[in-house]
Parts: C-alpha cells; structure tokens; sequence
C-alpha cells in the first residue's frame, strides 16, 4: 500500500472545533455538542483540496485516548458514551485505524491525554520507512511538537534506508490545521530549516461538506446512530451544506 495517508490528532481536532465554533453554536440557538467534528475525514481531505479524489487517501490514522471514567471538571456527563458511539461511526469508515494512547487523571486534577503525539510520531516515522507505507502523509493537528516528525519522515530516513540496502522513496508530509490553529509555529520550523511544508488551514465550509451520515450501517448489518447532541439542526443543514453530503439523508 502506498500513496495518501491521514493521520488524525482526534482530541487536538476535536477541541478545535468545539472551541472554535462555540460562541457561533450559542448565537444560533445550536444545542450540538461537536456538530462539525462529525466528520468523514477521507472526505475533509478532499474538501481541503488535499487529495483530488477523496478515494486516494488509501489509509487513516486516528490517534485518541479511552475514556475510562468521566471527569468531574466537565460539563457534560456520558463522556464514555458518547466517545464509544463516535468510535464506531469511525470503524464504518474504510482501512481507518485506530490507534490508542491513555488518559492520566491526577486525583483533584483535571484528566490530560497522554502518548498521543509520540504515537503520531513513531507511526509517521515508521510508515515513511515501510516500503509499503505512505508516498504523502496529512498530518490533521495544530502540535507543532510534531514538527520534527514530519521533517525527518521528508528529510532523515532516506540515509538510513540507503544503509540498510532499502530503495528509498521521496517522502512528502503535508499539515491540515484544524480550527484556530496557528500555522506560525509550523511554518516557523521548516523555515529555519530551509524547507518549505503544505499548510491549509481547516474551514467550516470544509466541516460542513465532510459530515458523516448520521446513520450508518456497519459490515454486521448494524446501525451506528449520531447522538442527537452531535447533530445540526436543520435548518444549518439547509443553509450550509449541499444537498447530496447531507447527513441525514
């Protein structure tokens, strides 16, 4: 396998949506919780005009954390599942895998996701040095703690193939930002090393035509249902996405 490969920092994107598109969620009279983050990420990287034909993303990585209790710093309750029913709309996406870090929640402390990064990095490493693995990797995050990842999959681990006797490949890495991310510190990086990287910037028009079908059926023939506070109004749906990406039809 080669070609496109995504790979998703899901609490990074998720937060960024949430965030980003509070304030416009209240004004509107919007009860949804995540709302645009209800996303069919092949998808978003042909809305980002990443990939021509969202097919071409051969394999996705989501990165993420389970949920194991709920975390009384938060507003909401069911957090467990309300991850779990997003988890299997994920699964109904094709050659998607997830890939799981843990949560450290210090007592009287508010819960903090670990190891995500380091996993983005080691996979993007390690697929860049597969022969098999990816010839472009999105990489969907704001971390800029993943800069040196994506450097030395462009840059560091042709020598080592070489050394090894491994035919290497050129390597491209591109960044999708999500929501009210900075491109600076990204930008920044790759300037000092004399390197120029792809960044685009996520919009809501992007979200808003990459939404997963609020019912989907699974290889089992079973229904995944979006929870009612992750769904847009209709009258959203109306004004914001074209007609045949609605999610509820």
């Amino acid at each position: 396998m080669s070609g496109i490969w995504m790979y998703v920092d899901g609490y990074n994107f998720y937060y960024a949506v949430k965030d980003e598109y509070k304030s416009k969620r209240l004004r509107s009279g919007l009860d949804s919780h995540i709302g645009l983050g209800w996303c069919d990420f092949r998808r978003l990287a042909g809305a980002a005009g990443m990939a021509s034909n969202p097919a071409s993303v051969a394999r996705i990585k989501y990165f993420t954390a389970p949920v194991t209790k709920e975390d009384p710093f938060h507003d909401r309750r069911r957090e467990s599942e309300r991850q779990q029913n997003w988890l299997d709309a994920l699964r109904t996406i094709d050659d998607l895998e997830i890939v799981y870090g843990r949560h450290l929640q210090p007592e009287g402390k508010r819960r903090e996701e670990k190891q995500t990064d380091v996993n983005i990095a080691l996979e993007l490493i390690l697929d860049g040095i597969d022969p098999n693995g990816y010839d472009r990797a999105i990489l969907l995050s704001g971390d800029t703690d993943l800069a040196p990842a994506g450097w030395t999959a462009m840059h560091r681990i042709q020598g080592p193939l070489q050394r090894a006797g491994l035919q290497p490949r050129p390597l491209q890495v591109q960044v999708l930002l999500p929501p009210m991310q900075s491109a600076r510190g990204w930008s920044k990086y790759f300037e000092d090393r004399e390197t120029h990287i792809e960044i685009v910037k996520t919009t809501e028009e992007m979200l808003a035509a990459s939404l997963l079908k609020y019912s989907i059926r699974t290889g089992n023939q079973r229904m995944v249902e979006c929870l009612p506070e992750w769904r847009l109004p209709r009258t959203y749906l109306d004004l914001n996405v074209p007609s045949h990406l609605r999610p509820d039809r």
